[in-house]
Order: structure tokens, then sequence, then C-alpha cells
């Protein structure tokens, strides 16, 4: 006791610190709640956080596969111009339509759609 009555002498901000501590000596159940309210709300400010952080993932993640997505979607026109012109530069030369399809790794109705458009036009 005198160690304490020394510390609030020196520091008497502690004075209200050491009057809750000797309430709650009289009263541990009152600690208890004190406690499990504390952890509740630590609980509920964890449980909000980590529901943030995973959706920002999740929107992170849903943002990288539909850039996935459009690059796939360029690649691939990319790919069916650079078929298209082959096909086109084959068909001005002569080429039949079987060995172009054949050659390129295209249909042959997709051959007869091109040589149609370069006829037409």
């Amino acid at each position: 006791m005198e160690s304490v009555i020394k510390l609030v002498d020196e520091h008497p901000e502690f004075a209200e610190i050491y009057h809750e501590i000797a309430l709650f000596r009289e009263d541990p159940k009152g600690v208890m709640r004190m406690f499990s309210e504390a952890l509740a709300f630590l609980d509920k400010n964890t449980e909000r956080y980590m529901v943030d952080y995973y959706a920002e993932k999740a929107e992170a993640e849903t943002l990288r596969a539909d850039q996935a997505e459009e690059r796939a979607d360029k690649l691939e026109k990319d790919w069916f111009a650079d078929k298209r012109e082959s096909a086109i530069k084959m068909l001005e030369d002569g080429q039949s339509v079987n060995k172009i399809a054949e050659y390129l790794s295209i249909s042959e109705a997709e051959v007869i759609k091109i040589k149609d458009e370069i006829t037409t036009n």
C-alpha cells in the first residue's frame, strides 16, 4: 500500500486509475464483462477489416481478369487479322481454297468468306 501511496503522490494522474483498479478487485465479474465487451468490439472491427480486405482483393482480381480477357481478345483479333491478310495474299497468288485453309489452319468456309469479301470490294 505504501508503494501505491508513493506512486499516487508522485504522479497524481494515477489516482483515478488506482481507484478503478480497486473497484475491479471488488467486482471480478464486472471486469470479465468489460473484457468481453472489449473483445466483442475488437471482433467486430476485425470482421469489418476482413470483409473490406477481401472485397478489395476480389475487386483487384476481377480487374486483372478483365484485363487478361481484353488482352486475349486483342490477341485473337490480331491473330485472325494476320490469317485474313495471309489468305488474301494467297488468293491473289491463285492458291486454292482448300490449300489456303489447310496452310492457315482455318475452315474452307472462312476462306470462301474472305474470297467473297475481296471480290465484291
